[in-house]
């Protein structure tokens, strides 16, 4: 069991403190920035489960809503 632990520590001293994080370029736009299918505006998933068009699941959410207090606070706020 300790040479376990030992083993398992030595591999975390690998790095050591002369670590340079390598430079990544990274574009500022997507690729598919042109494309009229990619929309760039925020979208509303507020009420993402009635994609599914279950009425059961409907009445799951509001009923989980009404009776859970703290989820309607974070709401308000």
């Amino acid at each position: 069991m300790v040479l376990f632990v030992i083993c398992t520590l030595s591999g975390c001293v690998k790095v050591g403190p002369d670590f340079i994080r390598p430079k990544a370029t990274v574009s500022p736009n997507w690729l598919e920035t042109d494309d009229q299918r990619v929309k760039t505006e925020a979208a509303d998933y507020r009420t993402w489960w009635k994609a599914f068009h279950d009425p059961i699941l409907d009445r799951l959410i509001d009923r989980a809503y009404r009776e859970n207090l703290s989820l309607r606070i974070a709401g308000v706020r």
